[in-house]
Order: structure tokens, then sequence, then C-alpha cells
């Protein structure tokens, strides 16, 4: 499943892609999903939520969110990923520039991203 939403006044890549899983963990929630696998290529950000202690960064209150909506699931991992190994990823962030709605696929993908994910999954 992809899902994309555009957020305002969002300016730095670290909180572009936290507030990317806050939202993903909302829309999974009510969709019923038990279990989770997701994700980033940030390791600041893996270390940041997977730390017992409050976050001081500017961004805090938006880790704690996540950390909270993980307990909602009965398995939820947030593991980190090279970004060269996440290029589907990549490639759907740069074509979400230009989405103003929010915009949903199930059970596929563009085409475009097609022949990445191939790659990624054959790696």
């Amino acid at each position: 499943m992809v899902v994309s939403k555009k957020e305002e006044a969002v300016m730095e890549p670290l909180e572009i892609e936290l507030l990317a899983l806050l939202r993903g963990l909302q829309f999974s929630i009510p969709l019923g999903f038990q279990s989770l696998c997701i994700e980033i290529d940030s390791l600041l950000l893996v270390k940041e939520i997977s730390s017992p202690l409050p976050s001081n960064a500017s961004y805090g209150n938006v880790i704690t969110d996540i950390q909270e909506f993980k307990c909602r699931f009965l398995s939820c991992s947030i593991d980190h990923i090279n970004r060269e190994a996440n290029q589907a990823t990549h490639k759907l962030a740069i074509f979400f520039r230009n989405v103003s709605n929010t915009t949903i696929w199930w059970e596929s993908v563009p085409n475009y991203v097609q022949p990445v994910l191939w790659t990624d999954f054959h790696l």
C-alpha cells in the first residue's frame, strides 16, 4: 500500500520523514493492521524512536506520538535501511512533491515505480 498526503509548513527532511511515519501509523489503525514492519533510511530517527528517553529534538513531540501509536499494534518494528536499498521510496517522494491531495494505491503501485521495486525485491 502506498499513501501520500501533502503536509504544510514542514521544511526539514527529518521532520518530513517523521510526519510520513506518523501519518502512516494513523492511517493503518482503522484498517485493522495488527503487525507492521516499517523501514526508514535515517538511522538517527530509528535510534530516537527506539530510545526510552524523551527526545530533546525540536520534533520530540512527533517522536512521542509515534511511540504511542506503535503501542496500538501487536507488533510494530521500525528498522533502518540504507538509502540505496530504498529507491522506490525516493522515487515516490519525488513524484509526490507535486501532489496536493491524499492519494492511495492499494494492492498496486504506480507504473514508474515498478522497475525500482523489482530491483529492490531481487537484491
